[in-house]
């Protein structure tokens, strides 16, 4: 498609921001409410597939029910009809104008306690809501963890340029990225998410049992499985490697076989953070948070942020902790399908 299109007489797009194998991210913007907004689209083969269909309309459901400051908000999910073609999803989201975390740290020379601290307690809090709604992200990974730019340094963007030009923040080894503490952080992607079934709230799992979802480096033990009712410590585990990643600039296992990385998930303990971090209290949230059994990690998300918010924020040191909410319980799912609910959950097509 060309770079400037209406949409639903809605959503005008100028540039590409990024184009991934199935679907493309434009900026764009809501000629209603003025806002700058993130259209993400299916590329035009992708959209005959229906189960690239069926994905990025769960991609939608999910992204309306997670609300929280540090995940990327959802605005609309609709149908776009090109001039030539078939009719396709897109999803407006908030327009995040920040650097993925993996790319921000292959430019730096190493990263603070306190950054990591509040890098997982942003990523875990986001996690924590999505929980609590029966969603578990599954793809938890630095790529999908971006770090948004302060107001201030935005600059105008540059549509030919870089991912950065094009989002109109500082490049990749500018000064600004070398302190992460003050920026905002989000979580992204909850395409390969699982909805699951939740006290009466019925819905139906699109990947099914036995089907390997995620990436390699970072799943959990019960994801290498195929367990039928893998729950939300799957994202603690995530945390897990997501923290031995951040420091170490690499996952904990690093074979060149698939199956060789999944069999060290099932059975290898997650390797020791390198000196002088082993003696520092994170390695002891990561040990806890990489357990192989769930029954042995953090109960909750919630429970690991606050292990790490006392670590960079000394007024919470001594403090009580509070009240974990409890994610709702996992029930057998119902039949019907995933087809059906989202056909009462989201915007019907138009013909």
């Amino acid at each position: 498609m060309s770079d400037e299109r209406l949409i639903e007489d809605r959503f005008k797009t100028y540039h590409p921001i990024g184009m991934g194998s199935f679907a493309g991210v434009f900026w764009g913007r809501d000629q209603t409410s003025g806002e700058h907004v993130a259209l993400k689209m299916l590329k035009p083969q992708a959209a005959e597939v229906k189960d690239l269909v069926d994905r990025f309309c769960r991609e939608a459901e999910i992204g309306s029910l997670v609300q929280h400051p540090n995940a990327v908000k959802f605005l609309h999910f609709g149908w776009y009809q090109p001039p030539k073609g078939s009719e396709r999803p897109y999803i407006a989201l908030e327009l995040v104008r920040g650097l993925p975390l993996d790319e921000l740290l292959n430019h730096r020379p190493g990263i603070t306690p306190n950054e990591v601290a509040y890098i997982l307690a942003s990523v875990l809090d986001a996690l924590h809501a999505a929980h609590m709604v029966g969603v578990v992200h599954r793809d938890l990974k630095p790529a999908n963890v971006i770090v948004q730019a302060a107001p201030e340094r935005l600059l105008r963007p540059n549509p030919k340029g870089d991912v950065a030009a094009r989002l109109g923040v500082p490049g990749l080894g500018d000064p600004h990225w070398n302190d992460l503490m003050p920026l905002d952080v989000k979580v992204l992607d909850f395409g390969l998410g699982k909805l699951l079934e939740v006290n009466d709230r019925r819905v139906a799992k699109l990947t099914q049992a036995g089907m390997l979802a995620g990436t390699a480096h970072y799943m959990s033990p019960e994801q290498v499985k195929g367990s039928a009712d893998l729950n939300h410590r799957a994202d603690i585990y995530g945390a897990a490697v997501l923290i031995h990643r951040l420091i170490t600039g690499r996952p904990p296992f690093t074979s060149e076989s698939v199956a060789e990385i999944a069999r060290d998930h099932l059975m290898t303990p997650l390797p020791d953070l390198p000196d002088p971090w082993c003696n520092h209290r994170i390695a002891a949230i990561y040990h806890r948070g990489g357990a192989k059994k769930p029954e042995d990690r953090y109960q909750t998300a919630a429970e690991m942020a606050w292990e790490f918010k006392t670590i960079y924020d000394e007024s919470l040191m001594f403090a009580t902790p509070p009240k974990f909410e409890t994610p709702p319980p996992v029930v057998k799912p119902d039949k019907g399908g995933f087809s059906r609910w989202l056909r009462r959950r989201l915007p019907s097509r138009r013909h």
